[in-house]
């Protein structure tokens, strides 16, 4: 972005009122993914057992949330006051936000990708504790990955102040360095993940609708919905770094009305993209019978719990049997 672009972004942080909308709303969806995922968290280690595929995933997931969840609090301070907390501070947050955006759409595709060979080819499951072991391999390069792509991000980071303003920036030296990053998010962290579940999803679609695939062996239709959701959030950050990566090749005029609205539509895409962190946790304990026994429920209501009236606590935990995913 120009001098003059980046001037024009300080000024609109000075006159809009989106900031003071979006910063207790960073604040809200903090408090609420750290109840969901940090309750979640404690089923896997307390109560499930780390010895499934699917439980290994979900764990990298509730990490991918927790990793963009820390970062809310000081997204919430630079919506309302811009960016305090120094140079060093903004390369890191930048790093840990892209650190579990970028791991969330991996984790994702590689569920759909399991459900996939799950359904369609069983018999390379077949040998479950390589196949675990092959998780847990998979997950450490997973996030090795993740991670050098995110901290490439983080290293050109910048705080700059205009107007007693300062904001944490994103300065690459060269047009080509910057169009390669964004179509790096854009190809490798969306389009493909995306086509690669689609394939997946309609391929077992049609198998289905063919006969070929029994009521037992259908896929998650939980997993479907994370995931069509998860794209769903990030589908509007994408199509705003492609403008973005438009105006940087010159196809649009940089206007000062564009960048407005480019500013605005931003403010309403980043909470967007972290909403998806409290849907994971919410979606698992309602949705799936196996993680929703762990949660209390009042006794009056259940008459599971009349046998628990003698006990001290008005809240009592729910002993459902062991159920798969719905």
């Amino acid at each position: 972005m120009s001098d003059h672009g980046l001037s024009d972004h300080v000024e609109f942080l000075c006159e809009t009122d989106f900031p003071n909308i979006t910063g207790p709303l960073f604040i809200l969806i903090f408090i609420l993914s750290v109840i969901g995922n940090g309750l979640l968290l404690c089923v896997l280690f307390i109560y499930e057992k780390l010895n499934t595929m699917t439980n290994i995933f979900i764990l990298n997931l509730v990490f991918s949330n927790l990793c963009l969840t820390v970062t809310l609090p000081f997204a919430a301070c630079n919506a309302l006051h811009g960016w305090v907390f120094g140079e060093w501070a903004c390369g890191v947050g930048v790093g840990i936000y892209f650190l579990g955006l970028f791991t969330a759409v991996v984790i994702l595709t590689a569920m759909s990708l399991h459900s996939y060979v799950t359904v369609v080819q069983p018999w390379c499951l077949s040998a479950q504790a390589l196949t675990k072991y092959g998780v847990l391999i998979g997950s450490i390069v997973m996030w090795l990955v993740c991670a050098a792509a995110s901290i490439k991000l983080a290293v050109s980071c910048r705080v700059i102040e205009f107007a007693d303003i300062k904001v944490c920036v994103n300065l690459v030296e060269s047009l080509t360095m910057k169009l390669t990053e964004i179509y790096t998010q854009i190809f490798l962290f969306f389009l493909i993940p995306v086509l690669i579940t689609s394939f997946c999803y309609v391929h077992m679609w049609i198998m289905a609708k063919q006969g070929r695939i029994n009521s037992q062996q259908q896929p998650s239709k939980l997993i479907l919905g994370i995931t069509v959701s998860t794209f769903l959030c990030l589908a509007p950050s994408s199509i705003h770094m492609f403008i973005q990566s438009l105006l940087l090749l010159d196809f649009y005029e940089y206007t000062r009305e564009l960048i407005y609205a480019l500013h605005y539509a931003w403010l309403i895409i980043h909470p967007i993209i972290d909403i998806y962190c409290c849907f994971i946790p919410l979606v698992h304990f309602i949705g799936v019978q196996r993680f929703r026994r762990y949660l209390p429920m009042p006794c009056n209501t259940l008459s599971l719990c009349r046998d628990e009236t003698k006990t001290d606590s008005p809240m009592a935990l729910i002993p459902l049997q062991n159920a798969e995913e719905i």
